[in-house]
Order: C-alpha cells, then structure tokens, then sequence
C-alpha cells in the first residue's frame, strides 16, 4: 500500500521499472528489468497474493473505502473466475456472498472491512489463479487477488499380492509380489523405487535375495496407481523358518 495524492483520479496508474540482480557486481551478474504498475484504487487486499498447497481456511483481508453516495459494492465472482466446482468461499464482517455475487455493505462514504475465506478441494493441480473483478457500477473499486496452488507431493505403496502379511517362500523358486503405486498429489510426479531389508532378531543385512524391479523409476499422474510386478527369490543358504522383512520405499523426486 502506497500514499497517494487526494488529488488522483481512481483508476489512473503509474508504472516503474525494477531491475533485480543475482550475483557480485561486475562479476557473473545477471540482471533482469519488470515493469511495475500501480492503480488507485478504493479497494485494498491483504495479502494481495497467497503461495499455498491445497488447504482450507485461506484468508484474504479486504478493506474498501465506499463511495460518497453508495452504501453498497458488488463484484461477480462467476465472471472473475472464482467459481469453481470443489472450492468454497466464504465471507466475514462487512462482506456477503448471495450466489455468485460478493457485496460490501456499510455506511455512506464509510470505510468498511471483512474478510474472504476460501476452502479448495482436496487435489487441485497446481497452477496460479488471478480473480479480478469490476465493481457493477463504480469504478476505482476493483476486487483483485490471487492464488499460487503449490504441488503437494504425497504417495502411498502397498504389497497387494500375496496379501498375507507374512508369506512363506521357498529357496531358488522365483516368486511374484505385486507392488501399487499411487500418487495422491495434486500434480504428476516421478517416483523412485527401491527396496531394503529391516533389520530384526534373525537378519540385520540382505542374506542375498534376488529382486528384480521393471523400472527404478516411475512416472504417475496426479491421483493415478500403477501396480507393478517384482520378482523375488530367496538364495539356497537362507536359513529355513526364521522371519525376513522386505520393505519397499516410493520416493518422490519433487
């Protein structure tokens, strides 16, 4: 938020460069120039932008400055984009929600405030959202905020056959474990695969199996499985009936 002279018309802009710059001066410096744009506006967010993986009870606080003969601001959501199936928006204070249409109400030229809250699904992809919206009939009274979904990485791995937790084998005989994989991310990601023993009372080492994994890596997409075969066998010496534990770990490369 910036001062700004009483004599400036709402709506109007000034626009600056920002030259930012990595490095040591003179020495392997990099430098890149934007342009930055301000308006005067009767309508303040705080913070204007949000950088968050999916989560509910996002808040957004929003003050607006009414006109000299308005008691009353509306903004249509719908057309700014902020209406999407999963996501719930929610109001305090001096904001309502009726429909798809967010109102401000309070006195006269009054200065009123109120928050907007919002609940996102369980998975959405990662991307930025910005929701700009004219006020229906006054200008200089523009609702603008955004939203950076970050990528949440998150898996799940599962033995599904055999489906006995503790499952007898015999030596030099290949047998098939089937291993799923599932992204329950809100992005693809590429997972790598391995495997080790867990050390109990009868092995504290690998005593020589043969594991044979298609793939060390694999790419799945947001909310997807993959079940994948792998090939086990136990070396002639292993000792008979004593327990082994073989674990499995799906790591993310994000």
């Amino acid at each position: 938020r910036l001062p700004v002279d009483v004599s400036t018309v709402l709506g109007n802009s000034v626009t600056t460069p920002l030259t930012l710059c990595i490095g040591t001066e003179n020495v392997d410096q990099e430098c890149s120039t934007i342009q930055l744009t301000f308006v005067a506006n009767n309508v303040q967010i705080l913070p204007p932008h949000i950088r968050s993986v999916p989560a509910d009870d996002l808040v957004w606080n929003v003050e607006v400055q009414l006109p000299a003969s308005v008691g009353e601001l509306e903004w249509d959501m719908a057309s700014a984009g902020m209406i999407m199936s999963g996501w719930t928006w929610s109001s305090t204070g001096a904001l309502s929600i009726d429909g798809t249409t967010l109102r401000a109400n309070g006195n006269v030229g009054g200065r009123i405030t109120g928050t907007l809250e919002l609940d996102m699904p369980y998975a959405p992809p990662p991307m930025l959202h910005q929701w700009i919206s004219e006020e229906a009939n006054e200008s200089g009274h523009t609702l603008a905020l955004s939203l950076q979904v970050l990528q949440k990485y998150r898996a799940v791995a599962e033995i599904t056959f055999p489906t006995s937790e503790a499952h007898r084998m015999d030596v030099n005989v290949q047998e098939t474990m089937i291993l799923r994989l599932e992204n329950t991310g809100n992005g693809p990601d590429v997972y790598d695969i391995s495997w080790h023993i867990v050390e109990n009372e009868n092995f504290s080492s690998d005593p020589g199996l043969t594991v044979s994994i298609p793939s060390s890596q694999y790419a799945i997409g947001a909310g997807e499985l993959r079940s994948i075969p792998i090939a086990v066998t136990l070396p002639e010496d292993m000792p008979a009936a004593e327990g082994l534990i073989l674990a499995f770990e799906m790591r993310s490369q994000g």
